[in-house]
């Protein structure tokens, strides 16, 4: 019981993390990248690729916990859904933000940089509801075990 419930407080640590996090790089950091100059921007962009990669580990056990939702006082479609939500984000990721990123490493797009910020606006969306339905079922007591 003790492992379950670890496991399921790390995983609201790890969404509320990424939710900041996803609103931090929405409101601050993907605009500035109009700021960076082309002189610069490879540069910059290969380091801000390595350095995120750090950033986001937690997002890799937001996502290998998400199973846990099954085994506490979850509604079923509940946690259907905050899975859905995280595989989402997943995907989303590697469909359109990798990408865009690739693209940005050969050259400095404007056009490409606002795409990211419209684009990113997905993940936020997804991160806020995954936190907000989190904190709602750790105040019904239903997220915790026991």
């Amino acid at each position: 019981m003790i492992w379950l419930t670890a496991g399921i407080v790390l995983h609201l640590a790890a969404t509320l993390y990424m939710t900041g996090l996803i609103f931090f790089v929405q409101i601050v950091h993907y605009p500035l990248f109009e700021e960076v100059s082309e002189i610069n921007f490879a540069r910059f962009e290969a380091r801000h690729r390595f350095r995120t990669t750090i950033a986001v580990l937690p997002m890799a056990f937001e996502f290998l916990s998400t199973p846990l939702l099954f085994f506490v006082s979850v509604p079923g479609w509940i946690a259907v859904c905050l899975t859905a939500l995280i595989v989402l984000n997943w995907v989303w990721t590697a469909l359109v933000m990798v990408p865009g990123h690739r693209r940005l490493a050969r050259a400095r797009d404007e056009r490409e940089i606002r795409r990211l910020v419209r684009n990113n606006a997905v993940r936020v969306v997804a991160w806020l509801a995954r936190s907000v339905v989190l904190l709602i079922l750790l105040g019904d007591g239903r997220l915790l075990p026991g």
